[in-house]
């Protein structure tokens, strides 16, 4: 692919675009806050929860003050200012890795103690485990067990595992469902491949409560204890097989360094391949330059749909990524920002997808013409393109650089060019071309060339694919004629950039045809143009910048007046991931202020806690 070809960049190479610290921090296109980082040991089980283990430590630890089914109502309870939750009530909606974290950090102002340093890891995740099946039967078991193997069985196998993306016995991915959450996939299904089903809410719940069962031993994944023991005796699993109990020192130590966890989902549906790789990269950013800097990077095996890198050692400030290199292309995850030396991360879950060439599933929702002042007999043109995909397939685009199987120009255009315009979706560079993924964000592309101009042109463009919304932006002076456009009203772009006229035609099918003519007043902008305007857009220059300028109102306009109905809740809802991001680009800028020795120690410390506050407020 010629160098001159869309210029794509990780998106963390945009996170630090802008050094200032100004309440209007800009973040970058297409870039997305990552989760906020765990401080804790582990993420999820290193081995299956053993129930009977952890009822043995309900028992001790919990009962007296949570009682013996969990209602809250343990000998203790009357005791405490404020009365112990009722688990068997919350037991539905809680995430597993959310009780952990309440276990291992403890509830001070509800006077819980933490659990960090008197049970191990493993202890803490048999005590969740326990606990969340609390309320549970050995009848409900029986019966989830009964819809599993009737509707179920057929496509997960036998033991939950045989869907490398959904395998329910996936530790990782099962201590981040609720209860409700798998109720929900099975009332409502997963597209594109688990159907819904009609079972109400007892038998959906009784089947989410057998599914659980995968995470556990064998030995014991059924029945379930009917009712908590009390703390005076050990407690008894109905079930014939026994159960081992797991000492208090059972745990090895957790390795030095940080953990990272993550997922990895074919959004296709197919089964991930077995041979499937990671890899963490680290990267440092470079004040002096405002560069990154790859520091790391560790290659790592995908089990089952997981991974989790351990003992890396990191530094604050440095952003990681994990990278998938799935049918020749690198899938990359969202960025995650160490904060502390020693800590583990989860990525958010990684999307790979089936490729294909069919453009067809592409949709372009808007094209904005931007014709400049003419020159030398020539007219330099800017289009850019606003592409949507929504199917669940990446679309393969073969390209040279200066040709694009569903974009055509007119034939008499010369020095032909294409750009990424930024716009939010990421294209994924490919030996041969360029990968657009499926996506709710827009993608933008702007392709650049010149046609003849003697004071008339008549334009004529065919399309690939159907265009919901066209517009063309011309020089104050001349003029668009053609069926179906309308003139809107000036603009002007920036201080002393003149006037720009738009026109705007709707619906557009199969193709575009229009006549250009006049000549543009003295004030409109030249080839020659600010270098402020060219840093806009690498590569298109002026004519592309100013469309992006010009395109993007207009976009944004059309937009809006499409969800009038919704305006206050949408600016609500976008004011707010707003501030999100802008905090968060603060953080990591003020980070680079005081490494580069331009804040004292004090002031940094005490604005870096402010933001931190904001940011912990905004989530």
């Amino acid at each position: 692919m010629k160098s001159r070809f869309i210029i794509f960049a990780m998106p963390l190479l945009f996170l630090l675009s802008s050094c200032s610290l100004a309440e209007d921090i800009t973040p970058p296109p297409g870039y997305q806050m990552p989760s906020p980082a765990p401080t804790l040991s582990l993420v999820f089980p290193a081995t299956p929860p053993n129930l009977g283990s952890g009822a043995v430590i309900y028992a001790e630890e919990c009962a007296p003050c949570h009682g013996e089914s969990g209602l809250g109502d343990g000998p203790l309870a009357a005791k405490l200012e404020k009365k112990p939750a009722n688990l068997a009530g919350l037991a539905q909606t809680v995430k597993p890795a959310a009780w952990y974290a309440i276990v291992t950090e403890g509830r001070m102002q509800n006077f819980m103690p933490p659990f960090s340093n008197k049970l191990s890891d493993q202890q803490r995740w048999e005590v969740v485990a326990y606990t969340l099946l609390l309320s549970v039967t050995s009848d409900e078991i029986a019966a989830g067990q009964s819809s599993y193997e009737t509707s179920c069985a057929q496509c997960h196998g036998a033991d939950g595992k045989q869907i490398s993306d959904a395998n329910l016995a996936n530790q990782a991915l099962m201590v981040n469902l609720s209860q409700k959450d798998l109720v929900d996939s099975i009332q409502k299904g997963v597209q594109p491949k688990m159907p819904a089903t009609d079972l109400m809410d007892p038998d959906a719940y009784a089947l989410a409560a057998y599914v659980r069962t995968f995470t556990f031993p064998a030995a014991t994944m059924a029945p379930v204890p009917e009712t908590t023991p009390t703390p005076e005796k050990t407690p008894e699993v109905v079930d014939s097989t026994p159960i081992e109990a797991v000492p208090t020192d059972v745990s090895a130590a957790a390795p030095q360094g940080a953990v990272f966890t993550g997922t990895v989902v074919n959004a296709s549906g197919s089964p991930l391949p077995a041979d499937l790789t990671v890899t963490l990269r680290g990267f440092d950013h470079d004040a002096s330059g405002g560069s990154f800097i790859e520091a790391s990077s560790q290659a790592g095996k995908i089990s089952e749909g997981a991974f989790s890198f351990q003992g890396i050692e990191t530094a604050p400030g440095r952003i990681y990524v994990a990278e998938v290199q799935y049918g020749e292309v690198p899938y990359q995850s969202a960025p995650i920002i160490v904060d502390n030396a020693q800590a583990v991360f989860a990525f958010e879950p990684l999307s790979v997808y089936e490729t294909t060439t069919d453009f067809n599933l592409l949709k372009i929702e808007q094209v904005h013409y931007f014709f400049d002042a003419p020159a030398n007999g020539k007219i330099p043109v800017s289009a850019l393109y606003v592409i949507t995909n929504q199917a669940d397939r990446a679309i393969l685009v073969e390209s040279d650089g200066s040709s694009i199987s569903f974009i055509t120009v007119p034939a008499q255009a010369e020095n032909i060019a294409y750009q990424d315009a930024g716009m939010g979706g990421a294209f994924i560079p490919t030996p041969s071309g360029f990968l657009i993924p499926p996506s709710d964000s827009q993608y933008g592309l702007v392709a650049s060339f010149s046609l003849p101009y003697e004071k008339q042109l008549a334009y004529e463009q065919s399309f690939q694919l159907n265009v919901s919304k066209l517009s063309v932006i011309v020089p104050e002076g001349m003029q668009v004629k053609g069926e179906g456009f309308r003139a809107g009203q000036l603009s002007q772009m920036g201080q002393g950039g003149g006037n720009f006229q738009p026109y705007s035609a709707t619906p557009v099918s199969q193709g575009v045809a229009f006549t250009l003519t006049g000549s543009p007043k003295p004030a409109t902008p030249t080839v020659t143009g600010t270098d402020t305007t060219k840093n806009i857009i690498l590569g298109v220059g002026v004519f592309g910048a100013v469309l992006i300028l010009i395109g993007g109102l207009l976009f944004w306009r059309d937009r809006r007046q499409v969800e009038a109905d919704d305006e206050l809740e949408d600016e609500d809802a976008e004011s707010g991931d707003e501030d999100t991001d802008d905090i968060l680009d603060a953080i990591l800028t003020l980070d680079d202020q005081f490494k580069a020795g331009n804040l004292p120690e004090e002031a940094y410390q005490e604005r870096r806690a402010e933001l931190k506050e904001k940011l912990k407020n905004r989530s």
